[in-house]
């Protein structure tokens, strides 16, 4: 009886120190799960736009976890140009070492089958050295994208029930007006969400 009323107490105090869902957050288990979406275009590399869509149900780690699935947030995301064939740029002199696109955009957007048709940002840059987003090593993640967490968080807490999206990349030209394009270009856009799950 002494033991079932020490314990009592301490959650109480534990309630009042924390509050209910603190409470809550402290049972919740950290699940990171990276969704990688490979995209490959010809033509024109910047300025140019991109979709390129992914289905999270294809992943066990997330079918394991989704009906446990309690809030989600992203945690990181990288673009990785793993191939870029022999790129031609318009200005003289400038080549994959010295470029530097104007700027970078970087949108999610939800499958038109949940009739969702916002689109929310996930982040934006300016000045970004072209030769950041190619890498053919495969342990090199590529370019991290600064994350604009208050817009991409509502799509972030939908992902468990809308497993299936698209990021669109947007590249302005180069500063001073150039162009870059390519015969054939491919890589890898990994987002990785941090799901909160219950591990009951």
């Amino acid at each position: 009886m002494k033991r079932l009323s020490t314990i009592a107490l301490s959650l109480a105090m534990l309630v009042g120190l924390f509050g209910c869902e603190e409470i809550t957050n402290l049972a919740l288990i950290d699940v990171p799960i990276t969704s990688n979406i490979n995209f490959s275009s010809t033509g024109n590399v910047a300025p140019s736009t991109s979709n390129d869509c992914v289905d999270l149900s294809d992943n066990k780690d997330f079918n394991d976890n989704k009906s446990r699935i309690k809030s989600a947030e992203v945690q990181e995301a990288w673009v990785r140009i793993a191939n870029l064939s022999s790129p031609q740029f318009s200005s003289p002199g400038t080549t994959l070492d010295n470029a530097v696109l104007s700027s970078a955009r970087y949108v999610l957007t939800f499958d038109p089958e949940y009739g969702d048709t916002k689109e929310y940002l996930l982040g934006t840059a300016t000045n970004v050295p072209l030769k950041d987003l190619v890498t053919s090593a495969e342990n090199l993640k590529g370019y991290k994208i600064a994350i604009d967490n208050a817009a991409i968080s509502p799509a972030a807490k939908l992902i468990s029930r809308r497993p299936k999206f698209c990021i669109r990349s947007e590249y302005g030209p180069l500063v001073g007006g150039g162009t870059v394009t390519s015969p054939a270009m491919n890589g890898t856009f990994a987002l990785t969400f941090k799901f909160k799950v219950d591990p009951l």
